[in-house]
């Protein structure tokens, strides 16, 4: 199985339009204030009429309920990513009033075995295994060690990967899909020359 793509943290049509054209399985659109790679409403949405066939990922932490609707209604989300400390309630709620699905972060800094068990219970979830540090885009790892104990098969890892490190996780562990934010920028800018180089790390 090869894993997805995820390029996340995309703040313009550019961008978006670069990770179209190296067939990414989607983008990550952040719109918690909380992030440097923070858009605005109209930014969103600007990215999303330009790129219409790809997967929006719409990208929140703590935010309202009123803030994240409008975000779907107007950016044409097609997949939630809850990073902060949303209830399992909060996010059924919008999912099923949309028919959207979410993903669930989870930030750890190794996977103990209570949070295997945890994730183990999560069934047909899908799972963001993110680092500890922030709330993403930190290029800091975590402890992929026991990975091959989860039995969850939406998984998605994130946290510090690049086109150096990608391929050993990928080889090692096969998750659904991998997430990728700084490891594709330079001078906090998306680089079309890593991206290349990631989606080329990935599916080699």
């Amino acid at each position: 199985m090869i894993s997805k793509i995820k390029f996340c943290g995309i703040r313009t049509v550019r961008e978006a339009r670069n990770a179209e054209k190296l067939s990414v399985d989607a983008i990550g659109l952040v719109r918690t204030i909380l992030s440097a790679r923070y858009i605005t409403r109209s930014r969103a949405m600007k990215i999303c009429r330009n790129v219409p066939m790809l997967m929006k990922v719409g990208v929140f932490v703590n935010d309202t309920l009123s803030f994240v609707c409008d975000t779907i209604k107007c950016a044409r989300i097609n997949l939630l990513q809850f990073c902060g400390r949303e209830s399992t309630k909060f996010c059924d709620s919008i999912s099923y009033r949309f028919n959207i699905p979410y993903i669930r972060v989870i930030h750890i800094r190794e996977l103990s075995h209570n949070i295997i068990n945890r994730i183990n219970r999560m069934e047909g979830k899908y799972i963001f295994l993110d680092s500890l540090s922030g709330y993403g885009g930190n290029g800091m790892t975590f402890d992929w060690n026991r990975m091959d104990m989860l039995d969850n098969k939406y998984i998605i890892v994130g946290g510090g990967l690049s086109y150096k490190n990608v391929g050993a996780l990928i080889r090692n562990y096969k998750p659904h899909y991998v997430d990728v934010s700084s490891g594709i920028e330079e001078g906090k800018r998306k680089s079309f020359a890593l991206m290349k180089k990631f989606v080329k790390a990935v599916r080699r």
